[in-house]
């Protein structure tokens, strides 16, 4: 019987193709949108992390004391708080850590072959282990490779071993040259293990190396700290055990007074836990968006199901009950569904597809959102509900034709009883209202979006490219390694086209080092505030379009051996020297001191939505580092200025990789491509939000018109103007939609209180978005029913009285 069912139902819509299409369509684009982000939940929310016990992985991060944080936050540990924690904790199974200041991270792959710039990590000798994570190929480290005088080693991406190997098997304990220095290939990573998808979103590193905690021991706050939770430990209890280590050791060690607290989090919570409101909010707007396709379904159904009217009561006349005519709509109801989800399954593919393959956005887990098979679960469900939201309401509706009234040649409009209309117009109000609802929400975060573009950065990116270089190992000393950089900056500055060029150790929004940093003849009783340190050339400020306040720049005589100099950034001297010129006085690092010379604006380091915490800049020359940016300001194209960078710096090191260039500007999007994400998505809601209560208007609207061609004709025919005809349609159009955004502004007002903590700059009662949103519906809405009714005005009334 079923199988009759079936075939009738494919006969009907066969018999009806345009319905049927329209319906297959809209079904697709709901069930597929909601899949594709269910599959972005299932990956950012959902599924635990790809790593072996995932629920027992923590994340550990230090905290400042509230009044001397200096704007930084505690992200990063050092190598000695890491020892303590490791020697007396009972929580833990292991506490490992990796580099997290990827200034170390920058690698030139010498193998006979074109010198290669690749991003790569410093881990600790356990971490991949205690993450579940061993080479598709070779070993992990050993302990001997993990010492200051041991052999060096790398394990390799299995995307560089494919790319740069050719997928050769023998690279296994291949001895290649990493910055000048010999390694040796000990392993090749899983094709589907991603270091920077779960810890260093945006940045993809290709070579693990081991660090060696000995030698980043005097370094500060490296360390990016993670470990495993012994059975039946919460992260409340490891956290309350680490700030009692802390505090004891702290007691006994009065030097290392550096943090007073720790913070322990599981390891999802820290990678993706900042992302879980968004999320979620897209996943409401999607099912927002299911919720508009069913009504718009149940309304070509309603009106469908009017014009089968006849058909409907031959059969019951004929003896066939309610239940089987329910159960036949509802057949054919769930043969939509299923084309509808067949076809949305494509369209979600190619929407997961899209994401994880997009460039440029800095989100965690983005590569690993696919179709997989809980998102086919997903779909099937979400398929089976709205077959029961759209079908269930006209099928009903469609079962109570009266059985006479129905055979009745003449009956046209009879059959539709005020129920009908009652249940049509309750479909409209809840699309609007649902549309409303989105529109605002979607508003509120655009403004949002559009505030954090206006932020002033503190510089100037437009214009300005960076080449990172790398000195090599052949570089042995500091003062060899400043040469290098000095004549690599004389090469690029000497260049047509170059306006303005300098050298930094850290670019904006890149990364960043925190030091302890403090007034001379200042007493701290807790500790001192922490700095932002970067090491830069002259004319750096003026290169990045950074305003000097005070002071001078850095000139050729701040090298080593001179006194040692610094400049600050407004908070820094505000903070460390209140109502004071900054200018002449000294800071202290350690026991190092500093004349303060200049005061440059502050700059927003860690994104437009974070406020410029206390900075410093010291003279590269005096603090020689390992890896640097040249940064230039220039007018020509990147691809030409590419080329010309490096054939300039080609005789300076023929060794320098041809990578490594990049445009400041690439850096700020990168800074808000996690909201610019989901605000494009939800912003993709609303559009289809609003078309789609558009189409269902005007298809309300037309239907009405049609059944109505009688009472118009015989109205017009007793002197109504068509003016009045039209008037009537569209009041009639205004007060469905007026109570239908008068119900969604209540649920957006609703709405802005739960998205409050994504919104920046914008009040959750914006007022230009709260007038915004209902104003373009009543205008979408009028839209879509002027051409119903100026159909309805132009009906001839002969022609409907002959036609009735």
């Amino acid at each position: 019987m079923l199988i009759g069912d079936v075939r009738y139902a494919c006969r009907n819509l066969k018999g009806d193709p345009g319905f049927a299409m329209v319906a297959v369509a809209i079904l697709a684009i709901g069930i597929g949108a909601n899949t594709a982000v269910f599959s972005v939940l299932n990956a950012l929310v959902l599924q635990p992390l790809p790593f072996y016990a995932a629920n027992r992985l923590a994340w550990i991060e230090n905290e400042f004391p509230d009044s001397r944080s200096g704007g930084l936050s505690g992200s990063t540990s050092r190598v000695a708080t890491l020892w303590e924690w490791r020697r007396q904790s009972q929580s833990f199974e292991q506490i490992e850590a990796y580099n997290a200041f990827f200034g170390r991270g920058s690698y030139t792959l010498t193998d006979g072959n074109e010198p290669e710039r690749l991003v790569g990590v410093e881990v600790t000798q356990n971490l991949l282990p205690m993450l579940g994570v061993s080479p598709a190929l070779g070993r992990g480290f050993l302990k001997e490779e993990c010492l200051p005088n041991g052999p060096r080693a790398a394990l390799i991406s299995h995307g560089l071993w494919q790319r740069r190997f050719a997928s050769d098997r023998r690279v296994i304990g291949k001895t290649v040259r990493l910055n000048d220095e010999p390694v040796i290939i000990t392993g090749v990573m899983r094709r589907d293990f991603d270091f920077g998808d779960v810890f260093t979103p945006g940045v993809k590193p290709e070579i693990v190396v081991p660090l060696i905690l000995e030698n980043v021991q005097n370094w500060g706050n490296t360390l990016a700290v993670t470990g495993r939770l012994k059975p039946g430990i919460s992260p409340e209890q490891a956290q309350a055990e680490l700030r009692l280590i802390n505090e004891q050791t702290f007691r006994s060690r009065p030097e290392w007074r550096s943090w007073t607290g720790a913070k322990v989090t599981t390891l999802r919570d820290a990678v993706t836990g900042r992302l879980r409101p968004a999320v979620l909010l897209l996943a409401g707007a999607a099912g927002m968006v299911l919720l508009i396709v069913c009504v718009n379904i149940g309304n070509l159904l309603l009106a469908r199901g009017m014009s089968r009217q006849k058909e409907v009561a031959v059969r019951a006349a004929l003896g066939a009950g309610r239940g089987r005519i329910i159960r036949q709509m509802l057949t054919e109801s769930l043969l939509l569904g299923g084309l509808g989800g067949m076809v949305g399954t494509v369209i979600a593919w190619s929407g997961t597809h899209a994401m994880a393959n997009l460039q440029g956005v800095s989100l965690p887990l983005l590569h690993t959102i696919r179709i997989d098979a809980t998102a086919l679960g997903f779909m099937l469900l979400g398929t089976l509900v709205t077959v029961l939201l759209f079908g269930l309401a006209p099928a009903l509706e469609s079962s109570r034709t009266d059985v006479q009234q129905g055979l009745k040649e003449g009956g046209r409009g009879g059959g539709e009883g005020k129920r009908t209309n009652w249940l049509r117009g309750i479909l409209v109000i809840s699309e609007v209202a649902l549309a409303c609802i989105l529109l605002t929400g979607c508003g509120l975060l655009i403004r949002s979006f559009l505030r954090v573009l206006e932020v002033d950065l503190g510089f100037r990116p437009e214009r300005v490219a960076a080449l990172r270089i790398d000195p090599t190992a052949k570089y042995e000393t500091s003062e060899k390694r400043l040469a290098f950089m000095e004549e690599a900056a004389r090469s690029i500055a000497a260049l047509p086209g170059i306006e303005m060029s300098s050298i930094t150790d850290a670019l904006p929004l890149d990364r960043n080092r925190s030091w302890s940093l403090g007034a001379k003849g200042e007493v701290y009783p807790d500790k001192p505030p922490s700095a932002y340190v970067r090491f830069i050339f002259p004319r750096y400020f003026y290169t990045m379009g950074i305003p000097f306040k005070a002071g001078r720049d850095f000139s050729a005589q701040d090298k080593k051996g001179s006194q040692n100099v610094m400049i600050v950034n407004e908070t820094a001297a505000r903070t460390l020297w209140p109502g004071r010129e900054a200018v002449g006085q000294v800071s202290v690092i350690g026991q190092i001191e500093f004349q303060i010379v200049g005061v440059a604006s502050d700059v927003r380091h860690s994104g437009p939505e974070h406020e410029a915490g206390v900075e410093v800049y010291m003279p590269l020359a005096q603090n020689v580092s390992n890896s640097v940016d040249i940064v230039m300001r220039t007018g020509m194209d990147p691809a030409d200025l590419a080329l010309s960078v490096r054939a300039a710096l080609r005789p300076v090191d023929p060794d320098l990789p041809a990578t490594g260039f990049r445009l400041l500007q690439t850096l700020v999007d990168r800074s808000v491509s996690p909201r610019r994400f989901v605000v494009t998505l939800l912003g993709g809601f609303a559009l289809l939000a609003l078309g789609l209560a558009s189409l269902g208007i005007y298809g309300v609207v037309s239907y009405s018109v049609g059944r109505r061609t009688h009472e118009i004709g015989i109205r017009m025919a007793l002197g109504a103007s068509a003016h009045s005809v039209q008037k009537g349609v569209m009041k009639s159009v205004l007060l469905l939609v007026s109570i239908g955004v008068a119900t969604g502004m209540a649920g957006a007002m609703a709405l802005a209180r739960l998205i409050h903590s994504l919104l920046y700059g914008v009040s959750m009662y914006d007022p230009l978005t709260l007038a915004a949103a209902p104003l373009v519906l009543i205008g979408v809405a009028l839209m879509a029913s002027y051409l119903p009714a100026r159909r309805a005005s132009g009906i001839d009334p002969m022609n409907a009285l002959r036609a009735a």
